[in-house]
């Protein structure tokens, strides 16, 4: 492994942008890491996404069983970064996860996606198996947990429920045998099991179960008590909504899982649906709290629709902008959609309010939209455009953090100047129409009292 490393650490100080190296070796366990501490990307040019593209293929010749590039993230922790797809296929037996975890790992790579596929049950080490042979156990009066606590004895000891007091001191008892009978299967297969009917009676291991030396997972994980595998993608230039959806789609179109097994996806991935949950339950309710400010100031529920059609015209805007500039859709995004609500309602809201004003000093409704997008027009550029130029350094920002800025800050500019150039052309236009919407359904007639009464004459009773 260490002969390995170096090798590592050659090639990669080669890389451009490639700071330093810290590597960290570990013979006791079969994953080693290494830290590339990478150059500004302002200072170097290089992007660290084809940093850790080169570093992997420069690296595909050695005789490493996988190699996953991970990139720290600014939140959370190593488990949740936005790059990775975690998913666990969880059942009651490794025989029947294998196969599935196996067709998964063929579904990633006939994808259009760049992955650096991690299978964690593909990590085996050399193990000795008992299995016990249900017939024999139960003829000669054994249970399989009388066998297991015999096997555990020889080998690692088993603590008892005695204590032994020493001068009021409690310690608890380890039983175990001696070590050197126990240094190879050959030993294993020697053990001795006492019968639980009969204490003079003596059987040897292997009249009860077979011995057997196989490979084993490095780890056995469990999800809600069942065994678990971990199958993770390390994925460059898309973003991990897209990509989950697709390979989702791609298996259940593809494998057919057993009854009782399923696959769960875990970190980053499950903080995203937790969050697109969350901002679809946030983002109508901010549209339906700002529509019901505005009723409240402009005393009616019609006026505040025609303002409300910017939003609309935003998000499509913002749509735009984020698919051309391949930003990832992340919850910094959500957040520029939020964001952007409030600032493309305010440029409809200047302009209604002129207009509404005009009408209220008996100008013409017509000839007082006119005015409000002629004498509202400066107001409404300028605010928008000092808030789209204010916006462009954080949009165009390259880096490490950029990610933060540039999904926020596209969404904001995007819907912003969509919404800006057709509010002076639509926000009239639908003002228009349901304000003769309602004049001619709501229209709001005298009630004649004379009539009420029963006087034709119309005279005061």
């Amino acid at each position: 492994i260490c002969r390995l490393m170096q090798i590592l650490e050659d090639r990669w100080r080669k890389i451009k942008g490639v700071k330093n190296i810290v590597a960290v070796p570990n013979r006791d366990i079969t994953q080693n890491v290494i830290f590339l501490v990478c150059e500004r990307e302002e200072d170097s040019g290089v992007p660290i996404e084809r940093i850790a593209t080169e570093a992997h293929d420069t690296s595909m010749d050695l005789p490493f069983k996988y190699l996953n590039p991970i990139q720290f993230p600014l939140f959370g922790n190593i488990d949740t970064r936005s790059n990775i797809v975690d998913l666990r296929v969880v059942g009651d037996s490794y025989k029947v996860i294998e196969p599935i975890v196996k067709g998964i790992m063929d579904i990633a790579k006939k994808c259009r996606w760049h992955c650096v596929p991690l299978h964690r049950p593909a990590l085996k080490k050399p193990e000795v198996q008992v299995r016990t042979n249900p017939e024999r156990t139960a003829k000669l009066g054994f249970q399989p947990q009388d066998i297991a606590d015999a096997v555990e004895a020889a080998g690692g000891g088993q603590q008892t429920t005695t204590q032994y007091d020493v001068n009021g001191r409690y310690f608890y008892i380890n039983v175990m045998g001696r070590e050197s009978n126990l240094k190879t299967v050959e030993d294993a297969k020697r053990i001795m099991l006492t019968s639980p009917n009969n204490p003079n009676v003596q059987v040897p291991l292997t009249s009860v179960a077979s011995v057997e030396t196989t490979f084993g997972p490095l780890l056995i994980d469990h999800y809600n008590s069942n065994r678990a595998a971990t199958v993770q993608f390390t994925i460059q230039g898309r973003s991990l909504s897209e990509v989950f959806h697709e390979l989702s789609d791609k298996i259940k179109s593809t494998l057919a899982l057993p009854i009782g097994y399923s696959i769960v996806p875990f970190g980053a991935v499950n903080q995203l649906k937790s969050l697109e949950k969350a901002i679809a339950f946030v983002f109508p309710l901010s549209v339906i709290v700002v529509y019901l400010l505005l009723v409240m100031q402009f005393q009616s529920f019609v006026r505040p629709l025609s303002i409300m059609l910017s939003v609309p015209l935003s998000i499509i805007g913002a749509n735009i902008l984020v698919k051309l500039s391949g930003v990832h859709f992340d919850s910094f995004t959500m957040l520029g959609y939020i964001m952007m609500v409030g600032l493309v309602v305010k440029n409809a809201i200047i302009l209604i309010t002129y207009a509404v004003q005009l009408i209220e000093k008996g100008i013409e409704r017509n000839e007082a939209l006119t005015l409000a997008s002629q004498r509202r027009l400066r107001p409404i550029f300028m605010t928008a455009i000092s808030m789209v130029l204010g916006m462009l350094p954080l949009a165009l920002k390259h880096g490490a953090g950029a990610e933060i800025y540039n999904g926020l800050a596209m969404a904001v500019v995007g819907g912003l100047s969509v919404a800006t150039l057709f509010t002076l052309i639509f926000i009239p236009v639908v003002y228009t129409i349901l304000d003769d919407i309602k004049n001619r359904f709501w229209t709001i007639k005298p009630i004649s009292l004379a009539n009420d009464l029963g006087n034709p004459n119309g005279k005061s009773i």
